[in-house]
């Protein structure tokens, strides 16, 4: 997987592109990533270089979002289809659909895995219901980086990231815990 400095529109504009890989996800104006074969990957990285467009190789062991991943399907259904699903109780926004998540069962979360993510459409979406506030759990701020890219003003001051590599995940929980509880 190859993520790529540029807006979404030069993967369609691009043969180097959509014909060696596939779209893997839109995360916002500025920025999407791509899934192919190392080879191929390989090529495009070259040509981004050529142009000088910023791009990054992933550091993942399967190509998500994308057929590459087809050969885990089996495995994947046959230990998902054992699992109990229910209809969600509280709306889930799915960055698959873009939207609402109607149901959640196995097929749904091969799909996640297996087809391309709609990040910035979800994001739209949630905005449209509710003004919202985010918290990235995760380890690297992705989360908080790519909304913040959605509209920095809007956005700045309503995403928070809890992890560091500096040891403040504490002192951060309770700066968010503070700004809500008061």
């Amino acid at each position: 997987m190859i993520a790529i400095l540029n807006r979404p529109d030069f993967y369609y504009e691009t043969p180097q592109l959509y014909e060696n890989c596939e779209l893997a996800s839109i995360n916002y104006s500025s920025h999407f990533v791509i899934s192919g074969g190392d080879e191929q990957l390989d090529r495009i990285i070259h040509f981004l270089k050529e142009k000088q467009i910023l791009h990054q190789r992933l550091a993942v062991s399967y190509a998500f979002h994308s057929s590459q991943i087809e050969a885990a399907k089996e495995d994947f259904l046959s230990f998902a289809q054992d699992k109990s699903y229910r209809k969600p109780v509280i709306p889930i926004i799915s960055s698959l659909q873009g939207g609402l998540a109607q149901e959640v069962n196995d097929r749904f979360f091969w799909e996640v895995v297996s087809r391309p993510i709609r990040f910035q459409e979800a994001i739209r979406y949630l905005e449209n219901l509710y003004e919202c506030n985010y918290i990235d759990v995760g380890p690297s701020g992705t989360l908080a980086n790519f909304i913040k890219q959605q509209d920095k003003e809007k956005f700045g001051q309503r995403c928070f990231s809890i992890c560091t590599p500096f040891n403040q995940e504490l002192k951060n929980l309770h700066t968010i815990q503070n700004l809500f509880h008061t």
